[in-house]
């Protein structure tokens, strides 16, 4: 071991029983120098907290040891040096694993860890290559609890620490993690952030149930440190502020927040069927809170629809809605923002509904609005409720403007006799492609059907039996609204004695006053031309019309 030169400096030093103990100066800085030899574990010199002067001599180590407990913070620092750049600082426990180390001048050569136990702890000083020779200035500190914050010791969760709401200023030290609890109802949310530290990219919060089990978690820096979520039951929960590596030292703001029911939405508690509020036709403001679930009740008859919309919030990607029966079986939902978010489906028997707005994830927080319609017969169309073969509507006018709502189905009647022929078209519709028309017997057989909107959705049939004869306008799926027109036509089979044309086929009869298939093809040509005949259009209904009366005749 080379001879080392002696350091000019001021010091008041006090050694006990080998140990160095450095004392205060009028200055109140702290020296002391190491101890020859103290290269290896066995010759470490004990110390305490302090500043002390050594020197490294081609490329050696310099240990120190202390004793520390497991509720402090160990911080080592070399702050001065000849060649700092080729000096490492190293800490190690007692069984000598090494758990911290630093060799980086361009940020500072120190490390401060959390104490795993308490026991003895060596640190060490050393060269980066065998021949480094530098002198240097080594700084240690022992972080107590009460140099910590005022929560500390609070590193786990037998010892975690009461936490107002609020904001409590406090301190994450080599790494540790800093537990706190509080109590929170089922109807609550529980809201955390950290709004501000010292090094927000190297901390993280979590929080766990009563069992200690995780529910959710956040360190993401860019959007924020922080999360809400509805508390699943009535207890004790744990939030950790941790950091990201074992040497994280941060000064950090912690805020909470247990958002009770009243402090939520005016219809809150409704988290479950059971506590499903009564809501009013017409726009509600409401909130979802850390992933919880709204639930509405309200009442409709089997004559009704129900139509729901989100229409405006905070985080409308986040939102989904849900439609339940009185037996809480699922009927829609809808959870697609790029379309909005809504439904609207007939009701398929008179009772109770449940209306459920719910996050797509365990932390969605958002306002909304929730928009609530009842859809009676008066306000559907003239012919409702018109929903199946018993309340089928009186089909008595050529045009009918009607309307389907929510999936339902428009049943019409008409009294054929035999032989009487009756067409009907949809000519016009807010959503063409999703209507389906078609038409049944006195026996309620299907005999006629068209869903294809390509070549309009149309309809003929000459009746075979006399009787009540149904057309039907359906929606491709449970959620269809549309209003729609309706043309319709009966025409009848002409008496073997008189041949006349009737008044209005006429126009198509030209100059030898009959109609043939002539007629009829001067009739489509006329149609796919644009062109008009005796002043009118031509239309697909016409020229069903004209085929009809060349089969009768």
């Amino acid at each position: 071991m080379a001879t080392k030169r002696t350091l000019a400096i001021t010091l008041v030093l006090v050694t006990t029983a080998g140990i160095v103990t450095p004392a205060f100066t009028g200055g109140g800085v702290v020296y002391a120098t190491d101890t020859e030899p103290n290269d290896d574990f066995e010759t470490a010199v004990a110390i305490s907290e302090g500043t002390f002067s050594g020197e490294i001599v081609d490329g050696e180590s310099d240990f120190f040891k202390l004793n520390a407990s497991t509720t402090e913070a160990l911080s080592a620092e070399v702050t001065s040096a000849d060649n700092l750049d080729d000096l490492t600082l190293r800490i190690y426990d007692a069984d000598r694993t090494q758990l911290a180390s630093d060799g980086n001048a361009f940020q500072g050569i120190d490390a401060t860890i959390k104490l795993p136990e308490t026991g003895t702890y060596y640190v060490e000083v050393a060269g980066q290559s065998a021949g480094t020779n530098s002198s240097y200035t080594l700084n240690i500190d022992v972080v107590t609890p009460a140099e910590n914050d005022q929560f500390a010791p609070n590193d786990d969760f037998g010892s975690a620490a009461s936490i107002p709401e609020g904001s409590s200023e406090a301190r994450i030290v080599g790494g540790e993690s800093d537990f706190y609890q509080l109590e929170a109802n089922a109807t609550d949310a529980i809201s955390v952030d950290i709004t501000s530290a010292d090094s927000l990219d190297d901390l993280a919060i979590r929080l766990y149930d009563a069992e200690r089990s995780q529910l959710a978690a956040d360190g993401n820096s860019f959007q924020g440190i922080d999360y809400t979520i509805k508390a699943p039951e009535t207890g004790t929960y744990y939030i950790e502020v941790l950091g990201q590596s074992q040497q994280t030292t941060s000064n950090y703001t912690l805020n909470v927040d247990v958002v009770t029911p009243a402090e939520n939405d005016q219809f809150a508690p409704n988290d479950d069927f059971e506590s499903a509020a009564s809501i009013p036709e017409g726009s509600s403001e409401a909130r979802i809170v850390g992933g919880e679930s709204d639930f509405y009740q309200l009442e409709a008859n089997v004559t009704d629809a129900i139509s729901v919309d989100i229409a405006s919030a905070d985080s409308l990607d986040d939102l989904a809605i849900r439609l339940y029966d009185a037996e809480r079986n699922q009927l829609v939902a809808d959870g697609n923002s790029f379309q909005g978010i809504d439904y609207t489906i007939k009701a398929p028997e008179t009772g109770t509904y449940y209306i459920e707005v719910l996050g797509q994830s365990q932390q969605t927080t958002s306002d909304y609005t929730l928009n609530v319609d009842v859809v009676t017969p008066a306000e559907n169309d003239q012919f409702a409720p018109n929903d199946d073969f018993e309340s089928a509507a009186p089909l008595r006018e050529e045009f009918s403007d009607a309307r389907i709502v929510g999936g339902e189905l428009d049943y019409y009647k008409i009294t054929l006799n035999e032989s009487e022929s009756v067409s009907a078209e949809i000519r016009t519709a807010d959503s063409l492609s999703d209507l389906v028309i078609r038409l049944y017997d006195p026996g309620r057989t299907q005999v006629a059907s068209d869903g294809n909107d390509f070549g309009g959705l149309t309809i003929s049939h000459q009746a075979t039996t006399s009787g009540t004869y149904y057309i039907e306008i359906a929606g491709q799926s449970e959620q269809t609204t549309s209003s729609y027109e309706l043309q319709s036509n009966q025409t009848f089979q002409p008496d073997s004695s008189n041949s006349q044309v009737p008044q209005n086929l006429q126009r198509f009869t030209g100059g030898d006053d009959s109609i043939g298939n002539l007629d009829v093809l001067n009739a489509v040509n006329a149609a796919n031309s644009n062109q008009n005949i005796g002043g009118q259009s031509v239309g697909n209904l016409d020229i069903l019309r004209l085929v009809n009366y060349v089969n009768d005749n």
